[in-house]
C-alpha cells in the first residue's frame, strides 16, 4: 500500500512532504521528505510531519519518526529516497494499492517518479 503524504489539497500546487508505504500486514513505514518545523511544537500543537504526536524538540521529533532533521536536510537522502521509489513504482512486478490513487499519481509525476506514464 502507498499513500504521498502532502502540504496541500490540489495535486498541481503541493509538495510532496513524504509518504506512508506498506509491504505486509502490520508493517508500515512513513518517509519523510520535508524537515519538520519543531519550533512550531508545543503542548498543544501536533507534529507538523504527517504524524498525530505531541513532540517539543527536534530530539523528540526524531525518536517519533526514525529520521533526523539533518538527514532529511541532506539532498543525498532525498536523491537516494527518490531514487528507491522510482525503483518500486516501474516496477511492473509490483501491484499498488492507493488510498487515494489519481491524487497521488499527480502528485508523484510531478516529483518525477515516473520513467514512464
Amino acid at each position: 500500500a502507498f499513500d504521498c503524504e502532502t502540504d496541500g489539497l490540489h495535486p498541481h500546487d503541493t509538495r510532496l512532504v513524504g509518504f506512508s508505504i506498506c509491504f505486509q500486514e502490520a508493517e508500515a513505514f512513513y518517509v519523510p521528505l520535508i524537515v519538520p518545523d519543531v519550533s512550531l511544537h508545543t503542548e498543544s500543537t501536533q507534529c507538523t510531519c504527517a504524524r498525530n504526536t505531541n513532540v517539543e524538540t527536534e530530539k523528540e521529533c526524531t525518536e517519533q519518526h526514525g529520521v533526523s532533521a539533518s538527514a532529511v536536510q541532506d539532498p543525498a537522502y532525498v536523491q537516494a529516497v527518490m531514487h528507491q521509489l522510482r525503483r518500486l513504482w516501474n516496477d511492473e512486478t509490483l501491484t499498488l494499492v492507493m488510498h487515494n490513487g489519481k491524487f497521488d499519481y499527480h502528485v508523484m509525476h510531478r516529483a518525477g517518479v515516473f520513467e514512464h506514464c
